[in-house]
């Protein structure tokens, strides 16, 4: 009963042209260019015929192959985002390839215009995926009316509550991913330990939902801290350092935490941050401490700190600080210091306008593969894979669906690194 259910009305909006767009923008002709590679311009003139003749799968694929020749011309992503919006279920594919030419073209005449052309894209994209949540939703609680939980919780059923809530959440429903918590796990005691994995957490930080973190995840986790710093809330980054009496603290956000204060040149939570490395009965912590004094070069201050370690490994690497083979963790100051987010969300975008979602992901080996483009095709193969369905898989479901919030998200912003 739930396959029909789900492949009717679904399979049918999966299919449906994408809610009718404003007036396209500017004709493509118009759209800022460099002068494309030799090897470009014969696909990319056969892409604007087709287009002209409204042929958008062949416009798209020789766009495509002028893509492969050329793959940082603007206007080529511009076009296929013009042929893209024209074929029912590209809606991502099309308001990637916008984005990647927006962030290239940012005082283009016609950005105005590409910025209306994507909403309505949009619209479609997020009524078809909601509905989709719906659908998977409504199976999860049936199943979990007919099969009472066993006392240790059910694995499925967890991952597939997570993947559900992180997807709302992407969607931008926070109400709707706190009620799904709310009815399935309250205090998390009906949950196993493997449900709170770092998606659903980083999906309510990107929010801004701390308060939500912090009712379901009391200890801080780096996650929510990396992307309070991305906020500009540090307060909110310093109470996600899970600090513990004789426990020490949490050192990746402690590490974030001090990039920032440094990129930010904030001597007061520097001050904060030094006053608890050295507070730390962790000798694990205070090699943290080492590195980001010889950062500030305050190589004295190093030094006494690295004769308080006595454990041969971590004083290995403090000496690794003092001497200069090691700098303060990179991984950190490269993730909260001189962002090249926009190199970096380029070429995501480019990727996914290009690639697509994978809706497979976390399948077994061997498993065919479908794409964003084929969820008709992806919901008849579930439904002929395992019928009638069980909590195995309706986590494949959700799982399939965060992925492509999680996708949609980033391409809708903002980007998180």
């Amino acid at each position: 009963m739930f396959w029909a259910c789900l492949l009717a009305p679904i399979a049918c909006l999966a299919q449906a042209a994408p809610l009718a767009p404003h007036t396209p923008p500017t004709p493509a002709a118009t759209a800022p260019a460099h002068e494309l590679n030799d090897a470009a311009k014969e696909p990319f003139q056969k892409g604007m015929l087709a287009a002209q003749q409204q042929d958008y799968k062949a416009a798209t694929r020789y766009f495509l192959e002028a893509q492969k020749a050329d793959p940082n011309a603007s206007q080529i992503w511009y076009n296929l985002g013009l042929a893209e919006s024209k074929l029912p279920g590209h809606e991502l594919r099309a308001i990637s390839w916008f984005q990647a030419y927006l962030l290239a073209e940012p005082h283009a005449v016609n950005a105005d215009a590409v910025k209306r052309y994507i909403l309505p894209l949009e619209m479609a994209f997020e009524t078809r995926l909601s509905k989709l949540l719906d659908r998977v939703e409504e199976l999860l609680a049936a199943i979990t009316k007919q099969n009472p939980l066993p006392s240790t919780g059910d694995f499925d059923r967890d991952v597939a509550v997570r993947d559900l809530a992180t997807a709302r959440n992407l969607l931008g429903d926070q109400q709707a991913a706190i009620r799904i918590l709310d009815n399935n796990c309250g205090d998390l005691s009906s949950c196993s330990k493997k449900f709170a994995a770092g998606s659903l957490v980083a999906s309510f930080a990107s929010a801004g939902e701390f308060d939500v973190i912090e009712k379901f995840w009391p200890r801080g986790n780096t996650a929510a801290a990396s992307y309070a710093i991305e906020q500009g809330n540090f307060e909110q980054a310093w109470r996600m350092l899970d600090i513990r009496e004789n426990n020490g603290f949490n050192s990746a956000t402690w590490d974030l935490l001090a990039c920032s204060a440094v990129d930010r040149h904030d001597e007061q939570m520097l001050a904060r941050l030094i006053e608890l490395g050295r507070q730390t009965p962790l000798e694990s912590d205070r090699v943290h401490l080492v590195g980001l004094l010889v950062l500030l070069g305050r190589q004295n201050d190093a030094e006494k700190t690295a004769a308080t370690i006595a454990e041969p490994e971590m004083k290995k690497r403090a000496d690794n600080f003092l001497s200069g083979l090691n700098s303060f963790p990179s991984w950190a100051c490269k993730y909260v210091v001189s962002f090249e987010v926009s190199s970096w969300r380029r070429r995501f975008l480019v990727t996914t306008a290009r690639d697509g979602v994978d809706l497979s992901q976390g399948w077994q080996q061997g498993a065919p593969h479908f794409l964003d483009t084929q969820l008709p095709e992806y919901l008849e193969f579930r439904r002929q894979y395992e019928n009638p369905p069980t909590y195995a898989s309706v986590r494949v479901l959700a799982t399939s669906f965060m992925h492509l919030a999680e996708s949609y998200r980033q391409v809708h912003g903002p980007f998180n690194h």
